[in-house]
């Protein structure tokens, strides 16, 4: 099948004399099908998704290996082809102005690009969207927790009214309506026929595949450092030692926590928002945190030193504080204050730098597969 839709595909590009002069390349014949004013391209071999695995160095700090154990899933590449496909589709909003790339844009390393994102029927969303890297070591997704799988998250944003505020029959029934689907579902699932499953596990499977471990700091547990600067080595200890108790929540070569914590942004309510409950809200990890402003689940800080200028005098006290940012190490206790000088504010930042894997902005496998 596979070979059939290449010819398919050549023979498109073949007719289409308009597009003539594009230097498409080799690998990248055109599929010239009209979707809300776009083209599809599709490469005539599938990119090789599964092969993007992290490597040995990046398990070298406990844990990883048993959450990502826990929802693990191997790639399939037809199915991650198909995922992504899906995932810039603007036929998955209820008026085909949204895609699930709208509010995780590749450029933002799939998160949020701006926090007050606005729905499909213009409403305003109070919650900023969270990178889609490095999910299969997440056990509970979401700023509350609230979905228990990267398929299970896949579905809440579907039925939202704030974000594509559609139905999956009314999704398989446009997608059905397509010359191409088909033929991109069989691939897939050796079954044309086109339903919320399917769709859910595409999707799924091209979020897992969207892998980041790149970084000067991954590379660095393989030489220990050797190749950091004396500012990185400085902002290394600081985010390790007791003081700053950075590590104490961003765990792992992931930089996460599985579950949630209440980092104490208000006094009371977390702004009216009481996340999974008394304030807390899910901890992210912070690979490529300097490329996925604004920050906190309320978007409310720009940059990563009104971060570091909150955690370093502004935590409030709250009932729920969590007991790594209390001064007697108990929930509820007294905030912490890091006392940290401007050079080591500066180190701190120049640190989380190195959890920067850039390639992820621009990788071809991962990018939107519909041009204008």
């Amino acid at each position: 099948m596979r070979l059939l839709l290449s010819q398919i595909l050549l023979g498109v590009l073949l007719l289409s004399s308009c597009k003539k002069d594009q230097d498409i390349g080799s690998n990248e014949p055109q599929i010239e099908e009209e979707e809300a004013g776009t083209l599809l391209y599709l490469p005539t071999e599938v990119f090789d998704y599964a092969g993007n695995d992290f490597p040995e160095s990046f398990y070298q700090t406990a844990g990883l290996s048993f959450f990502q154990s826990i929802n693990h899933k191997e790639i399939n590449n037809e199915q991650a082809t198909l995922g992504r496909v899906l995932f810039y589709n603007k036929l998955m909003s209820e008026n085909n102005t949204l895609s699930c790339a709208s509010c995780h844009p590749q450029s933002q390393s799939f998160s949020g690009a701006t926090f007050n994102i606005t729905g499909s029927d213009g409403e305003i969303m109070t919650r900023t969207a969270p990178a889609l890297i490095n999910k299969e070591f997440n056990i509970r997704l979401f700023w509350d927790l609230r979905a228990n799988s990267v398929e299970h998250q896949v579905s809440f944003p579907v039925k939202d009214p704030l974000e594509l505020n559609t139905t999956f029959d009314e999704i398989a029934n446009r997608l059905s309506e397509t010359d191409y689907y088909p033929e991109l579902f069989y691939q897939a699932f050796e079954d044309s026929t086109i339903d919320s499953t399917k769709i859910v596990n595409a999707i799924g499977q091209f979020v897992r595949s969207i892998r980041v471990y790149d970084t000067k700091f991954h590379r660095g547990l393989e030489n220990d450092f050797a190749s950091f600067t004396e500012a990185e080595l400085r902002g290394k200890d600081l985010f390790f030692n007791n003081g700053t108790h950075c590590n104490q929540c961003h765990m792992t070569s992931n930089f996460y926590t599985p579950g949630s914590e209440n980092n104490g942004l208000d006094g009371s309510s977390q702004n009216g928002d009481a996340g999974v409950v008394n304030g807390s809200f899910k901890v992210p990890s912070l690979v490529n945190v300097a490329l996925t402003p604004p920050y906190m689940h309320d978007g409310r800080f720009n940059t990563l030193d009104e971060v570091i200028d909150f955690y370093n005098e502004g935590i409030q006290a709250h009932p729920g504080l969590s007991d790594q940012l209390t001064v007697e190490g108990q929930n509820g206790g007294t905030p912490i204050k890091m006392n940290l000088t401007a050079q080591e504010k500066t180190d701190l930042i120049t640190f989380l730098h190195t959890l920067t894997d850039s390639t992820i902005l621009s990788a071809p496998q991962f990018s939107n597969p519909f041009m204008p």
